[in-house]
């Protein structure tokens, strides 16, 4: 079974690729439904911090 933290970690780089304007609208789809299936796994909190390392990391670039 794969560690919380992987699965936080997924859902960051998921969720980068799914933000406009960073790669084209298929590859957003398939990451917006990758999401969608890591949510199942994670509680609103461990979700909140992968968006937040994502903000940190968009922002850092």
């Amino acid at each position: 079974m794969k560690s919380k933290k992987n699965l936080v970690d997924a859902y960051k780089w998921y969720d980068l690729a799914a933000r406009d304007g960073m790669l084209d609208e298929k590859v957003r789809n398939k990451a917006r439904g990758k999401i969608g299936q890591l949510a199942l796994n994670l509680s609103s909190s461990d979700i909140a911090s992968a968006r937040s390392k994502a903000d940190t990391w968009f922002q850092s670039k």
